[in-house]
């Protein structure tokens, strides 16, 4: 299992790391580095050919390649952190950007729970915050329901301290 809980202060962390080893991590990796030798390679060409209005036709791969290359090492090097504070919760992904943060008040939170998800995504589990309010508020979506399990527990008892 990929998490860790530790304290900074006055503040509980909770983070959890997005690598996990698998065939169809590796298989993407591959795909997006042959993708990224392919997009080099025919821009290559194309400039040494001097054909530099065939590389605005082309210039859908590029982007392609260099987002697939951003999202396949935020994988390997990014982790969700769930930083509880005095006053709030806040959750945050890094070191690459990935999402916004979001910030929470503790008042506002009345129940932490994990629950199964359902449709295409069944099999993994979804960390809710309850809100006072009765919302349900998303804040972790992990690949076993022990893993939810131990940061549901880690976020009840960091929420009632």
């Amino acid at each position: 299992m990929s998490i860790t809980t530790y304290k900074v202060g006055s503040s509980q962390m909770i983070e959890w790391t997005w690598y996990r080893p698998s065939f169809r991590t590796y298989l993407i990796l591959l795909f997006t580095l042959c993708l990224d030798a392919l997009v080099i390679f025919v821009g290559a060409k194309l400039i040494a050919a001097g054909q530099y209005s065939s590389l605005v036709i082309l210039i859908l791969f590029p982007f392609l390649a260099l987002v697939m290359t951003y999202f396949q090492i935020a994988i390997f090097i990014n982790k969700t952190s769930i930083e509880i504070q005095e006053k709030t919760l806040r959750v945050f992904a890094g070191p690459l950007p990935f999402y916004s943060a979001r910030e929470y008040l503790r008042a506002d939170i009345k129940n932490v729970v994990a629950e199964e998800r359902s449709g295409r995504k069944a099999g993994t589990f979804n960390v809710k915050l309850v809100l006072s309010d009765g919302k349900k508020k998303i804040i972790l979506s992990l690949p076993s329901a022990d893993e939810a399990r131990i940061v549901e527990r880690e976020l009840q008892t960091a929420l009632k301290a």
